[in-house]
């Protein structure tokens, strides 16, 4: 699928602030799940989607078309870009099989094709653009809006979907690779207590599912610059309950 329009926006994680349910007895974590390998993705121009081809939970490969926008504006610029290129080429190539045309006719020929082919190079990209393409291979995790929504680039910044009643712009689609970790951000009385391999269990509250878990790396840098000293924790599963998704509250307990 030709032409990535996205970029959107590239994240290499889903992260949000976390806290601590003070314990008394084994510490109860409550943070979030995060995939390191993730991406969220929009359109990087204004207009209309016209189709959105997958859903949660769909695996994606790279390069795979994701969702298309029109842009009619776009698609006529192509079509006359087009149509000047190829006048230009048409005039050149008949001034070259012209006897007696002087070299100065031919190279302002070649300059106005040069000047036309960045023209049509330019509107192709703008419609390419209009296709958002997966830049990884991996799992769908989010998708928002629907056909028929606007897409808005507010400030010419990062791309946005605009549908009604939304609370603000959010990406179209948010895609993970890669096993999932839970994640916490703890204080330092709990960070002291905790190290790599201790058994854990995590509760999804929204999948209300309870699994098994590892500790798997407690960094040793704090998170904050300011106040009491809190340290980022992962917790690694055997495996998954089908759904779980990024930002979804999870529940540590460690023994």
């Amino acid at each position: 699928m030709a032409g990535i329009a996205a970029a959107a926006v590239v994240a290499t994680t889903t992260a949000t602030a976390l806290t601590l349910a003070a314990p008394s007895g084994p510490p109860r974590l409550t943070g979030t799940i995060e995939f390191p390998d993730s991406v969220q993705l929009g359109f990087v121009r204004a207009g209309q989607i016209s189709a959105i081809y997958v859903r949660p939970g769909d695996p994606v490969y790279r390069g795979e078309a994701l969702a298309t926008e029109s842009d009619p504006a776009a698609t006529t610029a192509l079509a006359d870009a087009q149509r000047v290129l190829l006048a230009d080429q048409a005039l050149l190539a008949s001034l070259q099989s012209m006897a007696g045309v002087t070299g100065d006719r031919i190279a302002s020929a070649e300059a106005t094709l040069a000047t036309a082919q960045a023209s049509y190079d330019q509107a192709l990209l703008a419609v390419e653009a209009l296709t958002l393409t997966s830049p990884i291979a991996g799992r769908v995790a989010m998708v928002t809006g629907a056909v028929g929504s606007l897409v808005q680039v507010p400030g010419g910044s990062a791309t946005a979907l605009a549908s009604p009643g939304s609370g603000g712009p959010l990406p179209l689609i948010a895609l993970t690779a890669g096993p999932p970790v839970a994640v916490a951000v703890v204080p330092q009385d709990v960070a002291i207590h905790l190290r790599s391999g201790i058994p854990a269990r995590v509760a999804i509250p929204a999948l209300g599912r309870t699994t098994s878990g590892t500790v798997v790396q407690l960094d040793t840098v704090p998170v904050n610059s300011g106040g009491p000293a809190a340290y980022r924790v992962e917790v690694a599963l055997a495996s998954w309950p089908v759904g779980a998704l990024p930002g979804m509250t999870i529940e540590v307990s460690t023994s």
